[in-house]
Formats: structure tokens, C-alpha cells, sequence
């Protein structure tokens, strides 16, 4: 009989650490000399530029001082509705940011601003508020999305969040995207030499099993995870062109007056090389070898 020796190998673990230092909220100018809005902690800082849709225009991740967005039209949390196709109205719009939260336990912004909607009267008027929040003692960046209807007639918007990233901060490293569906993890990446797809397939999963879809570079042993409400996901979807990680969500009918709020996490990391699964108190890699008669997990 074939002997199999089940060897326990490496599952690493990120977990939250109590020592990171205070939060500090300030304001300051981008390159062209216009307003944004510094989140800092210990382990990460962030740039909101209101000029540029109110995204996070970069993304230092302290632990190698490499910025997450590279140059272009780039960045975290680039809001859009579906109802309007890629840029749309929202990805240079001009934002209001309020800061709500300066520290030192944790720091509280929003991000502002009202769909136009040319002519669409399932978004016409529609207000979009994004509340973005960091604590002294956690990598995590908990956010959430707000859509308002002040108008006197009914709105159906449909948001989608883009994030155009690359984790590690090197156009030549290649990064891996990872989203849970009925047919396990699809694991993607795009050869930065040859710009030819790796692994599974990139564009839409229909699919999803769970609320969450992550980034990781290999190479750096470090990524990121969005955790999001599966009970409104309508799909997760991919760019290899753009290395992006996005989602999209059910179309939301609201009535005169009426909200829709969902909320996300942004979980940054060190220590993997994948993503098997994830949750709000866990991001873990699983992986199965075969050496002979031995299976390592």
C-alpha cells in the first residue's frame, strides 16, 4: 500500500499588530499645485487627490517605501457607475473632501461628489459619498459607499469601484490577481516582457462565490485584499492591461429621498505569495505539493 505522510508545511497568516503609531490627517498640494489630503499611520500613507475623482492617487506601503500607484491614470477607488461606460463622468470629476477624523486613534474623510448623469435618469442627480477611515493600530482601511437620491423621482444606479494598482511598485514585476467563483480560485497575471496572459482567464466573473478579490506580487511576498458585500455583488472583474482589481454591484432602486450604503475593506499585507481565502478577520494562502509519497500543505 502507498504510504502518504501528511506534512503540515507553511500557511502564512497576517494578523494585526497593536504598535503602529498614531494617525495623522494633514493637507497638502499634488504636482500641479492643487489641494489633497495625507492619511498617515505607521505602515502606510496615502494621498486622496479631490482634483482626480477624489481617488487615492498613491499609496506608500512604509514597510518598502514603494508607492502601490504607478504614473497615469492610475489609482485607488476610482468610482463609477455601470450605467456609464469606462472613464466616465466620475474618474476626473472634481471631488469635495471633508476631513471628518484628524487622529490620533483613527482618521475619517469623504469624498463628495453628484452625477451628472447626461441625459440618464437612472443616475441623474444621484450623490455619491465615499467615507474612508485608518486606525493607529491596523494596516486596514475600512471605506464606504454611499449612493443618495435627492431628487423628486426614482434612480436605479449600478457602482463600480476600480482600483489600478500594482502592488510592489515595480512595472516590472509581475502581479497575480486572485477572485473566488464556482470553479475555485481563478489566479491570473500578465508577463510584463510579453504583456501575454498567465494562468487563468482575466475580464468578468459572474460567478463569485465570496465578497473579496486580491492582488499579490510574488516576488515581494506582499499584496492586498478588498472585501466587499456579497449580498450586492454583481461581479468581479479584472484588467490585465491596467494590473486593476474591480467589482461591480447590483443595480440599486431608490425611490425619492431613499440611500443605498455598502461598505469595504482594504486589507494591504506582507508575507504571502497568493490568496486562498479571505474574510474580515483572515487572509490566508493554502498551497498542496506532491514530493513522492509525501503531500505538503
Amino acid at each position: 500500500m502507498r504510504l502518504i505522510r501528511l506534512m503540515i508545511g507553511l500557511v502564512v497568516l497576517f494578523a494585526l499588530n497593536d504598535a503602529y503609531s498614531a494617525v495623522n490627517i494633514t493637507e497638502g498640494k499634488n504636482a500641479e499645485g492643487k489641494p489633497v489630503v495625507l492619511m498617515e499611520n505607521a505602515v502606510m500613507k496615502l494621498t486622496i487627490d479631490p482634483s482626480q475623482g477624489g481617488r487615492v492617487s498613491s499609496f506608500i506601503w512604509k514597510a518598502t517605501g514603494a508607492d502601490w500607484v504607478l504614473p497615469g491614470n492610475t489609482g485607488f477607488f476610482m468610482d463609477h457607475v455601470w450605467q456609464q461606460t469606462w472613464p466616465g463622468e466620475l474618474l476626473g470629476k472634481e471631488y469635495e473632501v471633508k476631513i471628518l477624523g484628524k487622529g490620533p486613534e483613527r482618521g475619517v474623510i469623504q469624498a463628495i461628489a453628484t452625477i451628472n448623469g447626461k441625459g440618464d435618469k437612472a443616475i441623474e442627480g444621484v450623490r455619491l459619498i465615499r467615507t474612508m477611515e485608518i486606525f493607529k493600530d491596523s494596516p486596514r482601511i475600512e471605506v464606504a459607499f454611499r449612493l443618495e437620491n435627492p431628487t423628486s423621482e426614482p434612480r436605479a444606479p449600478g457602482l463600480w469601484v476600480q482600483n489600478c494598482i500594482h502592488v510592489g511598485g515595480k512595472a516590472t514585476e509581475a502581479v497575480w490577481t486572485y477572485r473566488p467563483s464556482t470553479r475555485g480560485v481563478i489566479a491570473a497575471s500578465l508577463d510584463p516582457e510579453t504583456d501575454q496572459i498567465i494562468g487563468k482567464e482575466h475580464s468578468f466573473i459572474y460567478d463569485p462565490v465570496a465578497g473579496w478579490s486580491a492582488e499579490v506580487n510574488p516576488a515581494g511576498k506582499e499584496g492586498v485584499v478588498f472585501l466587499m458585500d456579497y449580498n450586492w455583488l454583481r461581479c468581479l472583474y479584472n484588467n490585465g492591461g491596467s494590473r486593476s482589481v474591480e467589482w461591480w454591484y447590483d443595480q440599486e432602486n431608490l425611490g425619492a429621498g431613499k440611500s443605498f450604503e455598502t461598505k469595504v475593506i482594504m486589507w494591504p499585507f506582507s508575507g504571502l505569495t497568493g490568496v486562498s481565502y479571505a474574510s474580515p478577520e483572515l487572509v490566508a494562502d493554502l498551497n498542496i505539493t506532491v514530493t513522492g509519497k509525501e503531500l505538503s500543505l
